[in-house]
This record gives structure tokens, C-alpha cells and sequence, in this order.
């Protein structure tokens, strides 16, 4: 042991290796170009609008797309009630959706990682104790905090992201700590530590190249949580607001347009009856790491639909689904058996039935009345 040093502990690549790795999968390589076109976009949007996001044209207030048989190219996206026209402040809509959840991801990813790592490193009752408070957030949406925080500033987009920022924090810290806890109960730990390793040495030099790629999945996770729960407040009129072409707020702003405009609302590949689209499927899958109650999965367990779900640590699909009467559970992280659940419920009809039949009794106990009473008991 002694003849061997710290680096040779490390799990993790050199980042022209991963690249390569990268290549291979021609969908992530697909997708990292596509983020890539997007933050040029919302650095760069005045260089590709049409025109101006604030520039109304008189008589061709909602001038509908271009593919529309009334359409005209020039609006390829047609126009709002005031004659502005959609392509343009979407585009621009990037720098502040978009750029804003970048700025929040950067700050989460630096505060969020510090705090982890010094969670992370803690021993004894201390350790314990910020496992269980960080633990305790996850039972709770990361929209809900945001929005109850929301509620006590003034509504803009500044204190959208500041409130946006301090309900993903709670949860990446949570991951940075619980990552970092696993990697010191490794044996090479307790070995590099016998031979007299400081901990800042052991932190440096091994455990945060061995989790740099949960870092990395946890500032993804966070950039799609960002721009969803920014465009959601400024959606309920708690974050960007008028004529700010924001994404929730323009959605907002046009809303009452959606049966003689929907061109403002929504994009094309929009379905107005889901049940239509869903209903056919043979099964529901949710892969999620961490996750309370998932509306997604009540939705499908109400059509009927059999439900393969991973067990996640919070308890929320455990609380709904029994395992093989109207639903399989798996392990969180295991895709073995995650691919066994869901071949047995293709090969074996009579168990699709059965999940199916008694899947659909989940709307006897979450029926609508129950829901908006404890709504109105919790406000």
C-alpha cells in the first residue's frame, strides 16, 4: 500500500478520453450540438431575429404561420395580437430563459458544490444530521419551494432566479454530500487514510475526479429544472413580466388567445387530448433517481397504464404502488432489473391485464374533490 499513490485510486478518465466516449453515441453527440446552437443563440439572438422583438406591425395583428394557408413567410411563425412577431421574440426569449437558468446553474454549481463537499467531508452527529435535513427537502417539489419563495419578493425575473436558485440548491447539495459519503466508505479510503492522508489530499486528489461525473449529471439535472421552474413563475405572473419576451411570460400573456391564435401559445406537434396518444402504450416507465409522488405516473396508474417505476429513496411510488399488483418497483440505478420488469409485463399478457385492471383503482384515491380540498386545507 504504501508504494502506491493517491492517483492511482482514481476512477475517473482524462476528458479527451470521455470526449471519445462522447462521440460514440451519436444521440448525445446530436444533443450537446443542439445545446450548444442554443447558448450561441442566447448570446447572440439579435443576429438572427427577423426583426426586432418590440417592433409591432400595423395590420398584421395575429398573422397565423406560414405553412397556415392564409400565412405568409415573412411571419414564419405568425404574429401576437399587437402584430410582433412570435419567431422573433422567441428567439430572443432564449437570452432571458435560457440565459437566465445558465447564470443559476453557474451559481448553483460553485455554492452548491462547496456546501456538498463540506457536508460531505463532516463526520460523526454532524454528518448525520445534514443527511437527514438535507434529506427532508426531498419530499417537497423543488416549483413548490421556488413559488413559495416567490411569493414573499416582488415579482421579476431577478427574484425568479434567486428563488429558482434557492430550491435547487437544497437538492444538489444533497447529491454532491451523498455522492462524497459513498466514496468514504470505500475500503481505499480508510487505507490512503491509515497511511496518513490529509483529508484535503484525499478530497484533491481522489474523491472529486471519482464523482466529477455525478457533478456533471447534477448540473444538468439543474439547468432543465432551472428553465422550467423560471419559465413556470413567470407563467403564474411571480417571475418575468410584460413586454419582457420571456417564454412563461409570453405563454401567459397570450393564453386567452389560445382558441383563435394557438400559433402564440403553442408549437406545432401539440396534442389536445393526451389520453388519445397515451392510451395506446403498453406500459409507463420512470427511471428517476430522486422523485416524490410524480403526477406523470398517478396520470398513467388512472389510465390503466402497467407501471414500471424505480423505488426512489424518498418513498413517493411506494406510497402509491405495490409492488406487482398494480405495479413493478425496481431498484434506483438498476437497469437490469429494470429491463426484466419491463420484458415481463410485454411477454406475459395475463400480467399486463392485472396490473392494468387494478392500476386504474389509483383514481378512487386521488379523485379530484380529494385533491383541491387538501390543496385548500395546505393555503
Amino acid at each position: 500500500m504504501q508504494d502506491r499513490e493517491p492517483d492511482e485510486f482514481r476512477e475517473s478518465t482524462s476528458f479527451f478520453q470521455i470526449w471519445l466516449l462522447f462521440r460514440q453515441n451519436r444521440v448525445a453527440l446530436f444533443c450537446f450540438y443542439l445545446f450548444c446552437l442554443l447558448i450561441l443563440t442566447a448570446l447572440f439572438p439579435k443576429l438572427i431575429m427577423p426583426y426586432s422583438e418590440s417592433m409591432e406591425f400595423v395590420g398584421e395583428e395575429l398573422m397565423p404561420p406560414s405553412w397556415v394557408e392564409k400565412g405568409r413567410i415573412a411571419f414564419f411563425f405568425g404574429t401576437d395580437d399587437l402584430g410582433r412577431d412570435v419567431l422573433s421574440r422567441l428567439i430572443m426569449g432564449t437570452q432571458y430563459t435560457l440565459g437566465s437558468s445558465l447564470l443559476v446553474v453557474i451559481a448553483v454549481a460553485i455554492i452548491g458544490g462547496a456546501l456538498g463537499i463540506l457536508a460531505g467531508m463532516s463526520e460523526g452527529i454532524k454528518s448525520r444530521f445534514l443527511g437527514h435535513f438535507f434529506d427532508a427537502f426531498l419530499s417537497i417539489p423543488i416549483l413548490l419551494i421556488a413559488i413559495i419563495i416567490s411569493t414573499l419578493m416582488e415579482p421579476s425575473l431577478i427574484n425568479a432566479m434567486f428563488a429558482t436558485l434557492l430550491a435547487i440548491l437544497p437538492y444538489f447539495v444533497h447529491a454532491i454530500y451523498q455522492a462524497i459519503q459513498k466514496e468514504l466508505k470505500k475500503d481505499y479510503v480508510l487505507l490512503l487514510k491509515l497511511d496518513g492522508i490529509s483529508n484535503w489530499e484525499l478530497l484533491k486528489t481522489t474523491i472529486l475526479p471519482n464523482i466529477s461525473v455525478v457533478y456533471t449529471q447534477e448540473i444538468s439535472r439543474a439547468f432543465v429544472v432551472a428553465i422550467l421552474d423560471i419559465t413556470a413563475l413567470s407563467f403564474i405572473s411571480l417571475g418575468a413580466q410584460r413586454p419582457m419576451p420571456e417564454w412563461g411570460a409570453m405563454i401567459k400573456d397570450s393564453l386567452e388567445l389560445i382558441y383563435l391564435a394557438p400559433w402564440t401559445v403553442l408549437l406545432p406537434g401539440f396534442a389536445s387530448n393526451i389520453l388519445e396518444k397515451v392510451a395506446p402504450c403498453s406500459m409507463y416507465v420512470s427511471s428517476s433517481d430522486f422523485e416524490g409522488i410524480s403526477n406523470s405516473m398517478l396520470e398513467a396508474l388512472g389510465m390503466g397504464l402497467p407501471a414500471v417505476v424505480t423505488d426512489c429513496p424518498v418513498g413517493g411510488a411506494r406510497m402509491v404502488i405495490k409492488s406487482g399488483e398494480n405495479g413493478i418497483l425496481v431498484p434506483v440505478g438498476d437497469t437490469q432489473a429494470m429491463y426484466e420488469a419491463m420484458r415481463s409485463i410485454l411477454k406475459d399478457p395475463a400480467l399486463a391485464a392485472k396490473l392494468s385492471q387494478e392500476a386504474i383503482k389509483v383514481r378512487d384515491k386521488f379523485p379530484l374533490c380529494k385533491i383541491a380540498k387538501r390543496w385548500l386545507d395546505v393555503l
